[in-house]
């Protein structure tokens, strides 16, 4: 199942007892992108902030809020919590290099095999 990170849109918690992921009141939360989860989020109780690796977890989340707060004033920066997490496991960005040569390859190879093939059934058809 696909792990998403979520917040409440409130000073409230929220636990899917199905999977028994639970989305924290006082900071983000990694959870499996459930049934349960996308109701809230379709009522507005959360906000997807982002799509995950599978191998994201909670635990590994509260570290990175955890190392994001300020000794000094004890307040953490939350950007920071959810830019440094999503670096790690957030999901992996499309190549665009990948993507032109699969493109420019598509594109000829594309044009040529209709050709090809839209030729070859009349040949056969005229052979019986």
């Amino acid at each position: 199942m696909e792990k998403i990170l979520v917040e409440t849109t409130g000073n409230f918690g929220l636990i899917d007892f199905f999977t028994g992921d639970e989305a924290h009141h006082n900071r983000p939360s990694v959870v499996r992108n459930s049934t349960f989860f996308a109701q809230r989020a379709a009522i507005g109780q959360i906000k997807l902030l982002s799509q995950l690796k599978p191998e994201a977890t909670d635990k590994d989340f509260a570290k990175y809020w955890e190392e994001s707060r300020n000794p000094e004033t004890k307040k953490v920066d939350a950007q920071l919590a959810v830019q440094s997490f999503l670096s790690v496991f957030g999901p992996e960005p499309v190549s665009k290099k990948g993507d032109d040569s699969q493109e420019t390859g598509g594109d000829a190879t594309s044009s040529e095999q209709p050709a090809d093939s839209s030729e070859q059934p009349p040949s056969k058809k005229a052979r019986k």
